[in-house]
């Protein structure tokens, strides 16, 4: 009774005709948020030496920048596989990410360390820091028409306080939690950038870091590898 009388007084869920007109209407501004990191990331990075460019896959570039947006769900991971009956909250968040590959097995499985920065807005308004091991599928038979990758990440989540929607969601929770994510990469094969699609998900782990505490968002985003 104290956990929901919390959530109506502090969170309140802002009503909309259909969850999926939610996801809507808030896409085009995370796109806009996505778009204006991604060019200012772009004039600030180094350009490589444009001879032989095209000469080899852009999977053979070792290092990426990524942007991206997301918004938290009320829903467990397991309801994200049906986006259309996710139930969205007023909180978003925007995003970075360095990742560079550490190995690579038969040029098909790829690994790397990804380190990020993420700023959330709305029903929360913190810092957030995620530094997982990503393993990654680099290899399709589609990829001379359509550059596609998957990927799962897990690692150490750091949150600057106690993130409200999880506390409102499970009670409780850790500034310190267990992030990973699930990812789809989708781009030119010719080209250096790309469209990423992920789970971003935080947990205790099963109780291994917390009993209470964790959260779920969709991620949209834009990369570039150098």
């Amino acid at each position: 009774m104290r956990i929901e009388r919390f959530r109506k007084e502090t969170l309140p869920t802002v009503s909309t005709p259909s969850p999926m007109t939610d996801l809507l209407r808030k896409v085009p501004l995370m796109m806009l948020h996505c778009v204006a990191w991604f060019g200012l990331v772009g004039l600030v990075l180094p350009h490589t030496a444009v001879a032989g460019e095209g000469s080899d896959s852009t999977k053979d570039k070792p290092s990426a920048i990524a942007v991206f947006g997301g918004l938290m769900t009320d829903n467990n991971w397991e309801d994200t596989l049906a986006p259309w009956d996710l139930d969205f909250r007023d909180s978003t968040f925007v995003g970075i990410a360095a990742s560079h590959r550490i190995g690579r097995f038969d040029h098909r499985l790829g690994f790397e360390v990804e380190g990020q920065v993420v700023r959330h807005f709305g029903d929360q308004d913190h810092w957030e820091f995620n530094l997982p091991i990503i393993g990654r599928w680099e290899a399709f038979p589609w990829d001379e028409v359509v550059d596609t990758s998957l990927a799962f990440g897990i690692g150490p989540s750091y949150a600057s306080e106690k993130p409200k929607v999880e506390v409102a969601n499970d009670g409780d929770s850790r500034r310190l939690l267990v992030y990973w994510m699930m990812e789809i990469e989708v781009g030119p094969p010719d080209k250096r950038w790309s469209a990423i699609f992920r789970l971003h998900h935080r947990s205790g782990a099963f109780g291994l870091v917390a009993d209470e505490g964790g959260s779920n968002a969709m991620v949209i985003g834009l990369r570039q590898r150098f």
